[in-house]
């Protein structure tokens, strides 16, 4: 599930909040100066099984998040729920003079956070093979040569993270939260923004809260606030 609304004042200075919980992973992350994209992403079987409706799903959930949660999502403008899926690597990708690229050719789990960017790059990566040569169907191996590989790996990389947001053990959920909070938080985000500037992508300094949501997804009240600068 996603939406979007104009309550960024409920953040404060922070650019984003995420919360954990078992099989529940959520965010709500500044997008402008008044604006919140948020998301849920749920364990499918914590979702009631007599709906679908975002709004209803919504409201089952909120009055175990905190008043930031229910503040920003109470002002939705817009709403969408979606079942994530993926597809196990297909043995090849071109067929004669004809080939896939994006989700046609590795839809990948939003835990990657890879989806569009690496339908980008399987565009960039099949214009240099076509600049290789006139030979249509060479130059197609050539680029699944090149391609295939690296998005099966962002397709286990999304598989795994998936099940460690959303795991459900109260063991195993005791145990990430327990290595959420003793990881050195800061070196890590500044890990992540050197790796974008290499991508070329501009960031600003990030301020984050993360809480986590233990028994009956209730925030606990131990919030890490992270800089990357």
């Amino acid at each position: 599930m996603r939406g979007a609304s104009r309550a960024a004042e409920q953040l404060g200075d922070l650019s984003g909040v995420m919360y954990l919980g078992p099989g529940l992973e959520s965010a709500l992350i500044r997008s402008s100066d008044t604006g919140v994209y948020w998301f849920p992403s749920f364990a499918r079987e914590l979702v009631p099984s007599d709906t679908r409706d975002p709004e209803a799903i919504v409201a089952h959930y909120s009055p175990r998040m905190d008043a930031t949660f229910r503040a920003v999502t109470s002002r939705t403008e817009e709403l969408r729920c979606d079942e994530l899926a993926d597809r196990d690597p297909l043995p090849r990708w071109s067929e004669g003079v004809v080939t896939l690229l994006g989700d046609a050719a590795h839809p990948l789990l939003p835990h990657t956070g890879q989806g569009a960017a690496q339908a980008i790059v399987d565009a960039v990566a099949l214009g240099q093979a076509l600049d290789e040569g006139p030979n249509v169907e060479d130059t197609l191996r050539s680029y699944e040569r090149e391609r295939r590989p690296k998005t099966a790996v962002l397709l286990a990389q999304g598989r795994w993270t998936a099940r460690v947001m959303r795991m459900t053990n109260p063991i195993a959920c005791a145990l990430r939260e327990a290595a959420i909070r003793l990881a050195p938080a800061r070196p890590l985000i500044r890990t992540y923004a050197r790796l974008n500037r290499r991508g070329q992508r501009a960031l600003t300094p990030l301020r984050w809260r993360t809480s986590i949501a233990m028994k009956g997804h209730v925030p606990v009240p131990a919030p890490r606030i992270v800089d990357a600068q």
